[in-house]
């Protein structure tokens, strides 16, 4: 099931996130938490300037929402 909760396609640069994770999104050309979220964490973890605090602040803005568990691991 799909989730189509707002905070999904809100354009990144327009949430509270540290710089380092706006600057991250920047470079991989992520706009929203739903383009991210089409990737498993294998993925993301290749990605340019994607490491273990991008991830660990990607799980608390999900969890924030109650979104965790659309993080996939595969």
């Amino acid at each position: 099931m799909i989730n189509n909760h707002p905070i999904l396609i809100k354009p990144i640069a327009e949430m509270v996130t540290s710089e380092e994770f706006l600057q991250m999104t920047l470079i991989n050309h992520f706009h929203d938490l739903l383009q991210i979220l089409e990737h498993p964490v294998h993925e993301l973890m290749n990605r340019e300037g994607f490491n273990y605090r991008m991830l660990d602040e990607l799980i608390i803005i999900l969890k924030g929402y109650g979104l965790l568990d659309m993080l996939r691991e595969n």
